[in-house]
């Protein structure tokens, strides 16, 4: 675990980078900081088009225009990419994903700047969580819950978050995902850091 200070350090070159990149940039980060989960490009895509998010020259984003854009945003450190293993002999592709260290100020900067609703509506048009016949929430993976309860932290909605794991536990095994509320807690409150 790296020391506070050395955290904070790092944090803080973060905002200076987030600080220098174009405003469309800024709400690709934003954007992933709310989606949570590592994504492929074609659902960023999607998410982009439901938010009429367009490149730089006015058009829709194609995955063949968003790539160059993610992996600028990648090597400056704000977002990671993760490539998924070899599905017999396919490359499965790779998925992006806000910087972890800086996931929660990008999404605080998205609440600030009123981006925040909009961005969960588009995540939840086309990278929903599956329900199922019950109309249960079914998480395929630890981070889509996280995405969730982290929805509902910034909504300051305990009854949504509540459902979350009810749902969890309805349908999945808690121990499945190996967490609890008060780590997810903790992990969006104990990350003060804000550079302002």
């Amino acid at each position: 675990m790296a020391h506070p200070k050395t955290r904070t350090q790092h944090r803080e070159q973060l905002a200076r980078t987030y600080h220098a990149l174009t405003a469309l940039q800024k709400q690709i980060v934003q954007l992933l900081s709310v989606v949570y989960k590592p994504a492929f490009p074609g659902e960023i895509v999607q998410c982009l088009s439901a938010l009429k998010i367009h490149d730089d020259h006015n058009r829709r984003f194609t995955q063949k225009t968003l790539i160059p854009l993610l992996e600028d945003v990648v090597d400056k450190g704000l977002l990671a990419v993760e490539s998924l293993v070899p599905f017999y002999g396919r490359q499965q592709g790779l998925r992006y994903y806000c910087n972890r260290h800086f996931v929660e100020l990008a999404t605080r900067l998205a609440v600030e700047d009123g981006h925040f609703d909009a961005f969960v509506d588009a995540i939840e048009k086309t990278i929903p969580i599956t329900a199922n016949w019950d109309n249960r929430r079914i998480f395929a993976t630890r981070d889509t819950l996280i995405r969730e309860v982290r929805i509902g932290i910034y909504r300051r909605d305990m009854a949504f978050i509540e459902r979350q794991f009810d749902d969890l536990r309805h349908h999945n095994h808690p121990e499945d995902f190996s967490i609890s509320p008060e780590r997810i807690y903790r992990t969006v409150f104990d990350n003060p850091f804000d550079p302002s």
